[in-house]
């Protein structure tokens, strides 16, 4: 834990990675569904 507080935006990186695969997971989902 100690590296998030010398690098904040490396959490910020590993969210935003965290929130795209999530995002592309949901998307070719509903593509499949269509």
């Amino acid at each position: 834990m100690d590296d998030i507080n010398e690098s904040p935006d490396l959490s910020i990186v590993k969210r935003l990675r965290g929130l795209l695969l999530y995002i592309s997971i949901v998307h070719v989902n509903d593509i499949d569904d269509i």
